[in-house]
């Protein structure tokens, strides 16, 4: 295990004061959950999606605001707003995910958002698919970001362009590449190649892996691809069981080793205009719990209308959204490769 997963490994782990005491509520709140069959929010969130923006510019096939798919208004949050939002529920918060639609590096103030988290001692993640890295290196690393992960999901040019649709294949490595040159030495941020398993790049797991030893990152992800329906299934699902999450392709069953929702308890989603939202797959907002800027967090987390999304979860009703939810999933990644 090298230096910077020693690294990593040990700061996802490490709590603040006020992260170890936002902590045991999430405790507390799975055990009253146990215990009565009904949700009970944990005092802040212990980890939040924030977007950064829903601009994109790529069209990859299977994303919602690539496929065309994703209807609300298009944006970016300003770093003002984003601080606002760290202000009042910062303090508890542990893992930020700053991503959600979107290419996040598209918003120019990310890596400012970035530093605005690491200064309260938030763990934080960025997912991109690479396209402006070359350009946003020294930033990046400068913002003390604690993971990169970078979705790359081929090998070679052609493998590359059947799924990532508006990509540069020479251009991601380039960015990856001056990603790690600028970082030398430094222990962040942890650089990962994610590789979605598609129908026709699972002839390249070893070169991928070659190509992301040569590229100096540090693991990679193997990620089991999400489809929506049966004809995106055949264009692009693999046909081999473990490399896919589904038991069934043509119904498209999920294997699941647990069926309850357990991040409801502890984690929201935040849009770019400060809409909250239960999680990641309300891609459209159709679950609009509030606006964070206009109500509050706290009001909203609390509130009457995620109480009520709640109970509906605990009662064992699945709106729409949850058909592909990745909440206890047998094959979400199926393994992490490090150097």
């Amino acid at each position: 295990m090298n230096r910077r997963l020693i690294r990593y490994n040990f700061s996802r782990i490490i709590l603040t004061p006020s992260q170890l005491r936002n902590f045991i509520t999430v405790l507390w709140s799975f055990v009253r959950w146990k215990l009565t069959g009904r949700y009970y929010p944990s005092k802040l969130p212990l980890i939040m999606m924030v977007e950064p923006t829903n601009f994109c510019n790529f069209n990859c096939p299977l994303c919602d605001r690539g496929s065309g798919k994703l209807t609300r208004p298009e944006g970016s949050m300003s770093p003002e707003n984003f601080t606002r939002l760290l202000d009042e529920i910062g303090s508890g918060l542990k893992l930020l995910l700053l991503w959600n639609q979107g290419e996040p590096f598209i918003n120019k103030k990310s890596s400012e958002m970035v530093r605005a988290a690491k200064e309260r001692r938030i763990f934080t993640i960025i997912s991109t698919n690479g396209s402006l890295l070359e350009r946003n290196a020294s930033d990046i690393i400068d913002s003390g970001l604690d993971e990169i992960i970078v979705s790359l999901d081929g090998a070679n040019t052609e493998t590359y362009h059947r799924y990532r649709r508006g990509g540069d294949f020479g251009k991601i490595l380039g960015g990856v590449r001056e990603l790690v040159r600028v970082r030398g030495r430094k222990l962040t941020p942890l650089i990962s190649l994610q590789f979605l398993l598609l129908k026709h790049n699972l002839s390249e797991i070893a070169d991928f892996k070659n190509l992301a030893a040569d590229l100096g990152a540090d693991r990679v992800l193997w990620k089991t691809v999400q489809v929506a329906d049966a004809k995106m299934a055949e264009t692009f699902l693999p046909s081999e069981g473990r490399f896919t999450r589904y038991s069934d392709s043509r119904s498209l069953k999920l294997q699941r080793v647990r069926y309850d929702c357990r991040r409801i308890l502890y984690s929201a989603v935040v849009d770019w205009n400060g809409n909250v939202v239960p999680c990641c797959f309300d891609k459209n907002e159709d679950f609009l719990l509030g606006n964070v800027f206009n109500e509050g967090f706290d009001n909203i987390w609390r509130g009457g209308k995620f109480t009520r999304f709640r109970d509906i979860i605990a009662n064992g009703k699945r709106p729409g959204m949850c058909a592909n939810c990745t909440e206890g999933l047998q094959r979400l990644f199926i393994g992490k490769r490090t150097k």
